[in-house]
C-alpha cells in the first residue's frame, strides 16, 4: 500500500515538473515574441522619425525654394533706373511725333495742291492712319514694357523689347516717308504736265 502511494506521489510530482517546465517554456517563447514585438515597435518608430524629418526637411526646401522663386519674380516686375533711361525711349518719342508731323503737313500739301482726286486723297489718308496707329501700339507696348508690375522681365529682356520697338517705329518712318516721296513725284509730275497744259493753251489762245 505504501508502494502505491509512493507511486502515486511520484506520478504527481513528475506531472508538476512536467507542467512548470511547458510553463517555462511557454514563458520563453513569450519573452521572444515580446522582444521581436518591441524591436518592431522600434523599427516602425525610427522609420517614422526618418520619415517625418525627411519630409519636414522637404517641405522647408520646397519653401525656400518658392521663397526665392517668388522673390526672383517679383524683381521681374520691377523697372530698374538702367531701363528707365534707356536712351531709345525718347529716341522712340521723338520717331512717333515725326511721324505724326510729317504725314500731316504731306496730306494738306497734297489736299492745298488740287492736284489729286478725292479718292487718292483718302487713300493717302488711310495709309497715314495705318502708320499711325500701328506706332500707337508699339507706343502702348512700351508703355507697358516701362510699368512695374506688368511684365515679368529681366532689364536685359525689357531693353530687348525697346531694341524691337525703336526698330518696328523706325521702319514705320521710313514706310511713310518712302510714301510720302512717291506722292511727291506724282505731284510734281501731274503740276508740270498742269504747267505744260496751260502754257499750250496759253501759247494757242494767244495765237488766236
Amino acid at each position: 500500500m505504501k508502494k502505491i502511494g509512493l507511486l502515486f506521489l511520484l506520478l504527481s510530482f513528475s506531472r508538476i515538473v512536467f507542467c512548470q517546465a511547458q510553463d517555462i517554456e511557454q514563458l520563453k517563447l513569450d519573452l521572444e515574441k515580446l522582444v521581436q514585438m518591441k524591436t518592431m515597435l522600434n523599427n516602425m518608430y525610427n522609420g517614422y522619425t526618418t520619415l517625418s524629418n525627411g519630409y519636414n526637411q522637404i517641405t522647408s526646401l520646397s519653401k525656400d525654394n518658392f521663397d526665392l522663386h517668388k522673390n526672383y519674380l517679383d524683381k521681374l516686375l520691377q523697372v530698374a533706373d538702367p531701363v528707365r533711361n534707356y536712351p531709345l525711349i525718347q529716341a522712340i518719342l521723338e520717331l512717333q511725333a515725326t511721324i505724326s508731323a510729317e504725314g500731316y503737313t504731306a496730306y494738306m500739301s497734297y489736299v492745298k495742291s488740287g492736284l489729286f482726286k478725292a479718292n487718292e486723297l483718302q487713300a493717302i489718308r488711310n495709309r497715314i492712319d495705318q502708320t499711325k496707329t500701328a506706332v500707337a501700339k508699339q507706343l502702348s507696348h512700351l508703355q507697358l514694357v516701362l510699368t512695374p508690375g506688368s511684365l515679368r522681365m529681366s532689364d536685359q529682356e525689357r531693353m530687348g523689347a525697346i531694341d524691337r520697338i525703336d526698330k518696328d517705329v523706325g521702319d514705320a518712318l521710313v514706310s511713310i516717308r518712302a510714301m510720302i516721296k512717291d506722292q511727291n513725284d506724282i505731284a510734281v509730275a501731274r503740276a508740270q504736265q498742269k504747267k505744260d497744259n496751260n502754257a499750250m493753251k496759253a501759247w494757242y489762245g494767244f495765237k488766236q
